[in-house]
């Protein structure tokens, strides 16, 4: 056959297709063949195809599809399938597909469209660099074409303009529960072209109970098509490992809640410090003895619109010294405020704080300088992107942030914190992951904290510092403190005690 005759039954199958997401993945793909030998359309997937297929053909649009699954159970590659049929199946389809992370869209949604693309019948039709799928067809680049863009709550207009009249716009968001509701809310811009074919997919593991993931599921069902995918369901998942867990946590434990059945936790799964014990420190009463440690926790504002803020801990007491708060103020009126607040504590205990612990991140070295000049004895600068080397309570962290996050998870069943409700909010907001290694905890980043609580984490940061030093309350037949990372200079209170 030529190639031009090959090319126009390549053109008359595809078309058959274009309101048939399952017919197109079930005929086009030589399932059981070559490559695929293995391989199979899963019960699930063709489910979600002919959901999307019947809508199409009832000219239903917006069609908005969200998959909540638990582990392994192939969403990676009904993205690519979905992807591949939208694109092939009408000319100038524009889209868009973004995940969780950035190496979630490089390594696991990019790839595997990749490896799927390989097997398309449509696979010269198009190209597929580090960033996009675009026609390979002369002037159809930028027309036809889909887009892989990492996320950015400061920059969410790259998912804003996706427009595309009388044509196809594909949305596709995986590992949908981490991406702020802004990014959501920006997508659904595309939404408003009347005689478009407009579909929305999202997917991912059900890891919080808030947010439009979870809302899809929720007071927005009536919009969505909606499956939850249990990990027991498919035949490509590990049922010694999913057995093991089950045996482990439980049916109803939130861990398997997420990871195999797909449901929605009771608490988010990744949230870093749990409600009851965010409750139980706010309701706690505490005995401070004299030796107990005496240390300022200072967080350092790096943007515009986030906060410098003071803590101050005595023992386990983080509640009866009232924090401070500064805005848009500069470096050394900070500076100044923890010198006042240092030399206060020396008038009334007759020592220093113990630690004076600064996020030394960005511009809050210059204030840890500046109180070494002024001779503040016990100034300890903690770089949150340093590398941690401690295990806190058998956990390791990816990073001094993680480390004392950890620290103060650990102090937070002894500890009295103020009661507030933004601060219960800002406590809940800190979630959690793995690093690349799947064994270390790593703090995900102030972005997505803030885009839960509309601002910078600020408060639980200083919190946290006020724990990133080891101390342990003062034992007087000792010289230095028990614990490593505290000063080892004797301060006065100290050696007029000795000289009695």
């Amino acid at each position: 056959m030529k190639t031009s005759d090959l090319e126009d039954r390549t053109i008359e199958i595809v078309s058959k297709y274009a309101n048939d997401p399952l017919g197109y993945v079930q005929n086009t793909y030589d399932w059981g063949v070559g490559d695929l030998e293995d391989q199979e359309l899963m019960e699930w997937q063709a489910e979600a195809f002919d959901d999307l297929g019947k809508k199409l053909r009832a000219r239903e649009f917006p069609i908005r599809l969200a998959v909540s699954s638990g582990h392994g159970v192939g969403k990676s590659t009904f993205v690519a399938l979905g992807i591949d049929w939208g694109m092939s199946t009408m000319a100038d389809t524009r889209g868009v597909t973004t995940a969780n992370t950035e190496n979630q869209l490089k390594t696991k949604t990019w790839p595997t469209l990749a490896q799927w693309r390989r097997y398309s019948l449509t696979n010269n039709w198009f190209a597929q660099p580090a960033t996009a799928l675009f026609s390979n067809s002369p002037g159809h680049d930028k027309t036809w074409r889909l887009d892989a863009i990492p996320w950015s709550e400061h920059k969410p207009e790259a998912f804003a303009g996706l427009h595309n009249k009388r044509r196809r716009i594909l949305v596709i968001f995986d590992e949908a529960s981490a991406i702020p509701d802004i990014i959501w809310e920006t997508a659904e811009g595309a939404m408003t072209d009347e005689d478009t074919e407009i579909i929305w997919i999202v997917l991912g593991n059900p890891t919080r109970n808030t947010g439009r993931f979870r809302d899809c599921f929720g007071r927005h069902r009536k919009r969505w098509i909606t499956r939850q995918i249990d990990s027991r369901s498919v035949p490509i998942t590990n049922k010694k490992q999913i057995q093991e867990w089950l045996e482990d946590h439980g049916e109803d434990s939130d861990f398997f809640r997420v990871r195999v059945r797909g449901v929605f936790p009771t608490a988010a799964s990744n949230q870093f410090f749990p409600g009851p014990d965010i409750t139980a420190a706010m309701k706690r009463e505490v005995h401070v003895d004299p030796g107990d440690p005496i240390v300022l926790g200072v967080d350092v504002a790096r943007f515009g619109d986030d906060r410098s803020i003071i803590r101050e801990r005595r023992g386990y007491d983080c509640r009866t010294w009232e924090k401070q708060v500064f805005q848009g103020r500069d470096t050394m009126t900070l500076t100044n405020a923890i010198a006042e607040r240092a030399n206060n504590i020396k008038h009334q205990m007759g020592r220093h704080p113990d630690a004076i612990n600064v996020d030394v991140t960005g511009v809050g070295g210059g204030v840890a300088d500046r109180l070494r000049e002024l001779s503040f004895p016990n100034v300890n600068d903690i770089v949150f992107g340093a590398k941690s080397t401690a295990i806190i309570e058998g956990k390791r962290a990816n990073n001094m942030r993680t480390e004392i996050h950890l620290r103060a998870q650990a102090a937070m069943h002894r500890c009295a914190i103020e009661d507030d409700p933004t601060l219960f909010e800002e406590f809940s907001a800190i979630t959690y992951g793995y690093a690349a290694d799947q064994v270390a905890y790593a703090i995900d980043p102030k972005d997505i904290i803030k885009s839960e609580v509309g601002c910078s984490p600020d408060d639980v940061d200083a919190f946290c510092l006020l724990y990133a030093v080891p101390l342990a309350s003062r034992d007087l037949t000792k010289s230095v403190y028990e614990e490593s990372g505290a000063v080892e200079a004797k301060d006065d209170w100290y050696e007029e005690w000795r000289s009695e």
